[in-house]
């Protein structure tokens, strides 16, 4: 009887030492205050307050014989949970939009040798998207083991919704236009350091550089560049019908040199 107590009570141990090392999440409501070019964030939630969120705020297009959407960002930064639950503001600047845009398109013009007209904007909304910082290892254990609750999905925590904020149709007739300026471009004033303005991670292949990317990689050798991250394209090379890129940037505090896809390079979301 005394064994058979002993043994309970060492499970009931094991139960409450697991369930103290949990980080339970049922809450991640986010709000938004659109006046004007002024948009207020606000989070409730039970995260750590400590816990790091990006936040990023975008506005989709569509390119000319491309289904999916891609997206460039008014804003892209990491916040605590804590400073998201006091609140924030940030200014929405349209003129800087556009010209991200534009450099995009350029950018793009240099590097394949075509450009990539913008077929169509969402003019009437811009996305807020809220994403639990993964790598947190710390708080939440290895791959976010220690995550629970009815607000965690996959493994994290996140929120996205449609804020209503018009774009003068004068600015998007000028964007849309923009294509037939690039064949007078020169590449030489273009500086090919790149900002990963998009939505999606982008995905680079860490492989030497003689080796170009095929189906068969290993899935291994896959890092991510996260949005509004920095990388530098230094060579183009060629794979079946189409452009891959050899560009070198900061992961986890490791600098990596790999092949990213032309996909990669339009903000796209990886097949």
């Amino acid at each position: 009887m005394r064994v058979l107590f002993a043994l309970i009570s060492a499970i009931a141990i094991c139960i409450q030492v697991f369930a103290d090392d949990n980080v339970v999440c049922n809450r991640f409501i986010v709000t938004t205050v659109s006046s004007g070019r002024i948009l207020s964030i606000s989070l409730d939630t039970d995260l750590p307050d400590k816990a790091l969120l990006y936040v990023g705020v975008w506005r989709h297009y569509t390119l000319k014989g491309i289904a999916e959407e891609t997206a460039v960002a008014y804003e892209s930064s990491v916040w605590t949970v804590a400073e998201l639950k006091a609140g924030k503001q940030l200014t929405i600047d349209h003129e800087a939009w556009q010209k991200a845009v534009m450099y995009r398109q350029r950018f793009f013009y240099v590097l394949n040798g075509r450009y990539f007209r913008v077929a169509d904007i969402d003019r009437g909304n811009l996305t807020l998207n809220v994403d639990m910082k993964f790598s947190q290892t710390e708080l939440f254990g290895e791959n976010n083991s220690k995550l629970h609750g009815t607000a965690v999905k996959g493994r994290s925590v996140k929120a996205s919704q449609k804020v209503p904020n018009a774009l003068n149709q004068v600015m998007v007739n000028r964007i849309v236009a923009y294509g037939e300026t690039l064949k007078q471009s020169d590449p030489d004033d273009l500086n090919l350091e790149f900002r990963h303005n998009s939505k999606f991670p982008a995905r680079i292949y860490e492989l030497p550089e003689n080796i170009m990317v095929s189906k068969q990689n290993d899935k291994s050798q896959i890092r991510y560049v996260e949005p509004m991250q920095a990388f530098t394209v230094l060579r183009i090379g060629a794979r079946e019908k189409s452009r891959i890129f050899l560009v070198r940037t900061d992961i986890d505090d490791k600098q990596v040199t790999g092949w990213l896809t032309i996909r990669g390079l339009l903000g796209l979301p990886t097949r």
